[in-house]
């Protein structure tokens, strides 16, 4: 995996009370310097961490090592794992939307006047099933899916491309579905079970992320197991 330099990461893993920068020094001491007899698991090449920050959270009765050997990496890595903690540490009920959406900025989108031509090509290089329709300020105005556009070109007997280039997102966009990005996650919950994704706005309507169904299931399941090891 390739990934940019990261000039934060040195800094914040020297500051990091969980960074171990001279591991050679722990051979044969690592209960020691867990202070438990707990099991230890090793990662190797942790990468971002999203996998060691999911497991440690899930099984607290284990020591997780991540090694990696690129400081951006595990610059990277320490952030999953704190975000990971914190989000496990808080009562579901203090979870909101904001806290579980995609932003914006990692979302694919189109605009109200784009034609369906380029609508589509959206959807198949982002593998999104929908995308959400912005207007050109960004407020949020729709969203479109792969369904509705093979709609409007399914023809009697063939597919009538050239409507594709015909037709502007406006015309046949879904209605207006969002969140605001301060409900609380019950509101999520219910925004998604009949949806992959819902779209979350601020208090102007403008466009600020996603929510998605898998985001919601990730919580509930960390609260589940959360619960579980307390008893």
């Amino acid at each position: 995996m390739r990934i940019r330099f990261k000039p934060w990461a040195r800094g914040e893993l020297e500051a990091s009370k969980f960074y171990i920068d001279n591991p050679e020094d722990y051979k044969e001491k690592w209960r020691e310097l867990f202070a438990n007899d707990k099991p230890l698991h090793i990662e190797l090449g942790c990468g971002k961490g999203g996998f060691i920050s999911q497991i440690a959270v899930y099984n607290p009765d284990i020591n997780y090592i991540a090694i990696d050997l690129v400081d951006a990496m595990l610059g990277l890595a320490k952030r999953k794992v704190e975000e990971e903690y914190k989000m496990a540490n808080r009562e579901i009920d203090n979870i909101l939307v904001r806290d579980l959406m995609i932003p914006s900025e990692k979302v694919a989108h189109v605009q109200l006047n784009n034609p369906l031509e380029h609508a589509l090509l959206v959807l198949i290089r982002s593998g999104y099933f929908a995308v959400p329709v912005l207007d050109t300020s960004f407020k949020l105005a729709g969203s479109i899916s792969k369904t509705v556009i093979l709609d409007q070109i399914l023809g009697v007997e063939t597919y009538e491309m050239e409507r594709l280039s015909e037709l502007k997102v406006h015309e046949v966009m879904d209605e207006l579905v969002s969140i605001h990005q301060e409900e609380s996650f019950i509101n999520g919950l219910k925004a998604v079970i009949d949806s992959p994704f819902v779209c979350v706005v601020d208090d102007d309507g403008y466009f600020v992320g996603i929510l998605t169904r898998r985001a919601i299931l990730k919580t509930l399941k960390k609260d589940y197991y959360q619960k579980r090891n307390q008893h």
